[in-house]
């Protein structure tokens, strides 16, 4: 059933048709998806105290950072993890 859905798909995406920034970008928004599923953001979002919406805050925007940075190296990537301020 699945091979028929596939042949029926007439657009074809290749992973080399990807842009590096398109990847860059997926790489960091799995990473952020490792510790903060969206569910777990909202939830943080509406009932978290300062403190962890502040914890949650500053790593997603490292991993932001580091995805428009111009050098994006993967080993970087998995050095930040979210602190305690």
């Amino acid at each position: 059933m699945f091979e028929s859905i596939v042949t029926q798909n007439t657009v074809s995406v290749v992973v080399q048709d990807i842009p590096v920034e398109q990847k860059v970008r997926n790489m960091a928004q799995n990473y952020i998806r490792v510790y903060y599923q969206e569910w777990d953001q909202l939830n943080i979002l509406r009932k978290g105290d300062a403190k962890e919406v502040n914890k949650m805050g500053a790593f997603i925007d490292a991993v932001r950072a580091w995805s428009n940075g111009a050098n994006s190296d993967v080993s970087t990537l998995y050095t930040i993890k979210p602190q305690d301020q």
